[in-house]
């Protein structure tokens, strides 16, 4: 409790699995863990967790794993590595942050109501983007920038 740790000891954790990251996202959002991150605590850096409390009592606990490893390049790869909602691309420096771009898939019509996890209600978006637009966004939003 109370210990900042790295990405690198979360993967070792997990036994080498793979995406973490939504691992820790679910915790936080669908069980309640206390899951600290850079996101909602600037001494954190990215890549840094911290638990301040107790984890609550949660037999069974099994993870949404809908999105292949395929799936998410093909997302990738049809929207030019570009978020669909500011236009900006991995390792750009995001305005509203101050750090280098992260890109994620992300849904457009959320699965909380009624969103799939197929090809055509799936957009990549900054983590930004990502986070601001969780269950708002129903359709695509267009971005100006285009590819060079």
């Amino acid at each position: 409790m109370g210990r900042v740790i790295e990405s690198k000891e979360l993967a070792a954790a997990s036994g080498g699995q793979g995406q973490y990251g939504r691992r820790v996202r679910e915790l936080r959002e669908k069980r309640g863990w206390k899951i600290r991150t850079h996101n909602d605590d600037a001494s954190l850096k990215p890549g840094q967790y911290r638990m301040d409390e107790k984890p609550p009592d949660d037999h069974g606990l099994v993870f949404n794993r809908g999105i292949s490893a395929k799936l998410r390049a093909q997302v990738f790869a049809r929207n030019g590595s570009l978020c669909q909602m500011c236009g900006l691309m991995p390792g750009e420096i995001d305005p509203y942050t101050k750090r280098p771009v992260r890109l994620h898939v992300g849904h457009i019509k959320d699965k909380s109501v009624g969103g799939t996890d197929d090809l055509p209600n799936l957009r990549t978006l900054c983590s930004t983007c990502n986070q601001g637009a969780k269950n708002v966004t129903a359709e695509p939003p267009s971005c100006t920038r285009t590819q060079g």
